[in-house]
């Protein structure tokens, strides 16, 4: 498949350059290399691309019908990458997120309410509490909590149970 893709490609870029040097030039490949892109392609689909002169070249009324085609297809390839490119770069859906009740009002909120602004794909549902929450069984995204320094180290949820000791965890 990616050899079909990339005659096409080299195709589109010899009628756009006009030659297959100039093609070559601009997709960092030699003359040759183009030339039996163009080759295999015109082989596999069973007719000539491009008509040649030793002075110029042209496209054949297949070749132009062709052409028009693999315009649009590598436009739309290109359209899908850029799709999947934006939506990599721009955080969109729901974020729950899990506060402690003061810090989650006062501190938390306006930091992601800023964060909503800027992506407006992105839809925040905010719970405040000061109970210990289970992610996974609540569904959270994120789950913020204030301890001292140190303490919580060594437990795997990030969360210290209630009622153990301050600076350890239990489990």
């Amino acid at each position: 498949m990616m050899d079909r893709l990339g005659g096409v490609f080299a195709f589109v870029q010899a009628v756009e350059a006009g030659s297959f040097a100039l093609a070559a030039e601009r997709m960092g490949l030699s003359r040759s290399a183009v030339g039996k892109s163009i080759a295999r392609l015109e082989e596999r689909l069973e007719t000539r691309l491009f008509q040649r002169t030793t002075r110029r070249q042209s496209l054949t009324e297949d070749g132009q019908a062709f052409y028009e085609r693999c315009v649009r297809a590598l436009a739309e390839l290109e359209a899908a990458e850029t799709a999947l490119d934006s939506g990599r770069r721009a955080p969109t859906g729901r974020l729950r997120v899990s506060a402690p009740m003061m810090f989650g009002r006062y501190c938390a909120a306006p930091l992601l309410r800023e964060l909503v602004l800027q992506h407006p794909g992105l839809e925040l549902e905010m719970a405040f509490s000061d109970r210990v929450v289970d992610l996974v069984e609540e569904g959270y995204d994120l789950a913020l909590r204030v301890a001292p320094l140190g303490a919580c180290r060594g437990n795997r949820g990030g969360a210290c149970p209630e009622g153990g000791p301050r600076g350890e965890c239990r489990g």
